[in-house]
C-alpha cells in the first residue's frame, strides 16, 4: 500500500509540475495581439484606450516574484526594453505570458512605478497542489450575478494574488469591480 501512494504521489508531483505545459498558445496570442492592434494610443504618450487595458495578466521576474499588470504595460515594456531581443513581438508575448521569459522587475517599475510584486502564497499554493481546482473554486471563491468573487475580504495581498493566479492559469480572466479591488473571474471562451 505505501508503495502505490509513492507512485500516485509521484505521478502527481510530475504532473503538476509540466513545463510543456502553456497557459497560451500562438493562436491565442495572435487574438491577444489583435487586441493590441484595436486599442487606440492616446496621443503623444504611451498610454491606450480600449481592452488593452482590461485584460489583466501575471508576469513573472528573474526572482521569481510576480506582478499583475494589464497587456498596455506589457506593450510598453516590450517597446521600451524587449524589442531588440525579441524582433518578433508575438514571440515576446507568448513566453511572457507563458512564464518562459522573465521580465526584469527595475525594467517593469521604470515603466510602470505602481507595479508591486507578490509571492505566492504558502498555504494557498499547498491547497492548489492538494485538491482538484473545482474543490480549489468552492474554497475561496462564490458565484455573484455572472462573476466569480472570492468569499473573504479579509485576505493580504499576496493572498488575494495568490487565489486570483491560479485560476488566471487554468484558463479565467480577472477585472475589478469597483474601487473595493472586488475581483470579477470569468473563465475564458
Amino acid at each position: 500500500m505505501k508503495r502505490i501512494l509513492e507512485i500516485i504521489f509521484l505521478f502527481f508531483l510530475f504532473s503538476c509540475t509540466n513545463k510543456d505545459f502553456k497557459i497560451y498558445d500562438k493562436s491565442e496570442i495572435d487574438n491577444i495581439l489583435q487586441i493590441i492592434d484595436r486599442s487606440i494610443p492616446i496621443e503623444g504618450t504611451n498610454y491606450y484606450y480600449g481592452e488593452i487595458l482590461e485584460k489583466k495578466i501575471f508576469i513573472q521576474n528573474v526572482k521569481a516574484e510576480y506582478y499583475e499588470i494589464n497587456l498596455g504595460v506589457l506593450l510598453d515594456l516590450y517597446n521600451s526594453y524587449y524589442q531588440s531581443v525579441f524582433p518578433d513581438k508575438s514571440d515576446f508575448f507568448y513566453q511572457v505570458m507563458n512564464f518562459d521569459f522573465k521580465v526584469d522587475d527595475k525594467k517593469l517599475i521604470e515603466i510602470y512605478p505602481d507595479a508591486k510584486s507578490f509571492l505566492l502564497d504558502d498555504k494557498i499554493k499547498k491547497n492548489y497542489g492538494r485538491i482538484r481546482f473545482e474543490a480549489f473554486k468552492k474554497l475561496y471563491t462564490k458565484v455573484n450575478n455572472e462573476c466569480i468573487v472570492l468569499k473573504s475580504n479579509n485576505l493580504s495581498i499576496d493572498e488575494r494574488n495568490t487565489i486570483v493566479y491560479f485560476f488566471y492559469i487554468n484558463r479565467y480572466s480577472f477585472s475589478y469591480i469597483n474601487d473595493n479591488n472586488n475581483i470579477c473571474i470569468v473563465k475564458d471562451n
